[in-house]
This record gives structure tokens, sequence and C-alpha cells, in this order.
């Protein structure tokens, strides 16, 4: 069967209309845009049925690397930056990915994400499963090497560490407090994890799955997850605290049992009360081994006290999904191999060893037989 492709941007489809980044910028009166590209999420398409048979069919006849997804993503970054060209503005790419499980959550929950990637993939048999993904990870080495060769882009690969935090960490830990104040500041990404990062009113989430496309702010976070809203001051500060408490089911951890959206909602002003209404005091207490809740604390009725008699759990799911206490950890040094990702993540972001103009890229591109289906036209607009 054939599978017809006529642009590789199908491959990495994750597009907003101008009129969405169009909004950010006059919403902000920003004339730098940092984007933030969670790469496996922003790649939907690559799992896809037509997709995986084509770029296998595509590998079996030629001898060659099937280059889709990496042409793809050179597209994608062409698109932005004719955009910002035309819009007058600097905009600055920082894609991440993780490769492998995470050490720092298995160690917390040797279950987490335990079932992710076990799909049989439309029936494929294992030999084509991992070659197909053999044919993804070589793409991934091939990125890594290339955008962190463009100028204002980074390529974050991290093995063995979950990447989902690398926007809050930049944010809060690597780009100075000037830039992030003075840009627009849009994490890419399908993850609700990422809500955690909207703590200001020029910071984003593009949100973009099949028909639902959205681009949040941090009013947004409790209308979009749980479909009701939750009246909160800093109502990213508060995310990972409610999420805990009901749970994840896509990351495979549970959350207090009898706790869902309309009991959280109904009782999250008195889940406050129990931390002293500050989520500061919650991180010291955890780090300082001690309880989270106001242990004189009297549950006024039954969800209060499933929440007060589940503290364990709760400090557990924190630890899991957090941004603030892993990029604590990764600025702790502890365990070691963190302090290996942390230097990785700022040689990637400062680095100066970048191509100087459009031609030396293209010639290295036909050397190593990457050019792929890619246009010299859309390596010129990298530039």
């Amino acid at each position: 069967m054939d599978f017809f492709v006529t642009n590789t941007s199908q491959f990495f489809s994750y597009y907003p209309k101008y009129e969405y980044l169009d909004g950010v910028l006059s919403s902000t009166n920003r004339k730098r845009i940092n984007l933030f590209i969670d790469t496996k999420s922003c790649g939907q398409s690559l799992f896809q049925e037509w997709a995986i048979k084509y770029i296998l069919e595509n590998s079996k006849s030629s001898p060659t690397l099937d280059t889709s997804l990496f042409s793809s993503v050179l597209e994608f970054i062409s698109f932005h930056k004719q955009y910002a060209k035309k819009r007058q503005a600097d905009i600055y790419f920082y894609f991440f990915m993780e490769q492998g499980k995470s050490t720092y959550h298995l160690d917390l929950l040797k279950t987490y994400k335990s079932h992710r990637g076990s799909s049989d993939m439309f029936g494929l048999d294992l030999a084509s499963r991992e070659l197909y993904f053999q044919i993804l990870d070589k793409n991934y080495i091939v990125l890594d090497k290339v955008i962190n060769k463009l100028p204002r882009c980074s390529f974050i690969k991290l093995n063995y560490l979950e990447a989902d935090y690398i926007p809050y960490y930049l944010m809060k830990h690597v780009l100075s407090r000037e830039v992030v104040d003075q840009s627009a500041n849009i994490v890419y990404s399908t993850d609700k994890d990422m809500l955690q990062c909207l703590d200001a009113s020029n910071i984003f989430q593009f949100f973009k799955h099949y028909k639902s496309v959205k681009m949040l702010n941090y009013k947004d976070i409790y209308s979009h997850w749980l479909k009701t809203d939750l009246e909160v001051n800093d109502p990213a500060l508060w995310f990972p605290l409610a999420l805990s408490i009901i749970g994840d089911s896509g990351d495979e951890f549970d959350g207090v049992k009898g706790i869902g959206p309309v009991s959280l909602v109904n009782n999250f002003s008195y889940i406050m009360s129990l931390c002293n209404h500050s989520m500061d005091l919650v991180y010291k207490n955890i780090l300082e081994k001690k309880p989270i809740f106001d242990i004189n604390y009297k549950p006024i009725n039954k969800s209060m006290k499933l929440v007060f008699d589940s503290q364990d759990i709760i400090i557990r799911n924190l630890k899991l999904s957090s941004y603030k206490l892993l990029s604590d950890c990764v600025n702790s040094g502890f365990p070691l191999y963190m302090t290996d990702r942390k230097k990785q993540i700022i040689d990637s972001v400062n680095s100066e060893n970048k191509c100087t103009g459009a031609g030396i890229l293209i010639s290295a591109l036909n050397k190593n037989g990457l050019m792929g289906i890619l246009k010299e036209s859309t390596v010129g607009d990298l530039f």
C-alpha cells in the first residue's frame, strides 16, 4: 500500500495560525518570542498509521536514512522564522526531549509511565517496530547536532531524565529575568503538566490536539484541565498540589482515593488552609522532611479527612509532578548525574558555536547525505 506525503511538514505539524501568534504579541506588547518546543508531544503525527508505514516503506526502499522527521522540524523552524521576520520580532527556539525512562521518577515510583509505548503500532511485527524507533532515534541525533548549530536555536536531549520541566527550568534558572520578562514566552505542548509554567501574563501554552487548538494563559489553567474553574490566586503555583491530590492516569500515579475534580474544587480553599496558604512552605517542609499539613487542623468533612490522611501520597506525587522540586534537585547536583544534566542544559543554551551562513549548513548536509527532501530555500530561511 502507498502512503502519499505531499510535504514533510506533515510529520511535525504543530503549527499555529498567524492569528494565535499575533494575539500573543499584541496582548504582551513584546518584540521577542521564546518558543519552548516539546519535541515528542509536537510530533503527534509520527504515531499515526500513515506516517509509520510511510517512513518504514521509504526506509526499506532506500539505502539511506529516512530524514522525514529531520526535514519536518527544520521546516517548522523556517515557518516561525519567516513569521518573526514579517512581524519584525526576534525569535528563539528551545527544543527539548528525553530518551529512556527517567531515573529520578522511577526511584520515586517503579510503575511511573510503565505502560507508555506498549501499543502494537497498528499490528506491526516486533522487527518493524524496532526499526521504526531506530529511525526516529537517528533523526533525533541529527536534530541535536544540527539545531544546536543554528542561530538562536537550542536542542536539549536528556538521557534517563524526563525533560518536561525544561521550559520552567530555563525561565527560572537559565535565561535572565530580564529576557523572560521582556519576551512573549510560549510552550508548545499538549502535556497538562506544562500548565504550571503559566505563572505570568506573558507566558502561554499553545495546545494543539486534533481539532482542539488553544493558546492558553494563566487564567485558563483549571478550565482547560478540570473543565471547571477554580478560583485561586497564583493558579500555576497551586497546580502541582491540585494535580497531586487528583492523580494523573496518563503518568500512572494515583491520587487521593475518593477525590475527583468536583470535590477538589469544592474543598480547595480548605486544602490551602491545611498548607497555611503557602506553597513555598509546602516545598520547604518537603525539603526538611516535615509534614506539609498543619497537624492541628481538624478536617471538616469526609473529603478533607481523605486529603489530610493521604499526606504521604500527596508528597510523593508532588515530587513526581512539580517542576520546582525537580529543578531544585537539578540545581543541587544530587544525585550526581544531575550535575551533568545541568551542564548539558546550560551549555546548549549558551553555546556560541553556530553556523555563520546557510551555505555552510547546506554543504555539510549534502556531504552527509542528509538533505533528503529538504529544499535549499528552507535551509536559507533558518538564518
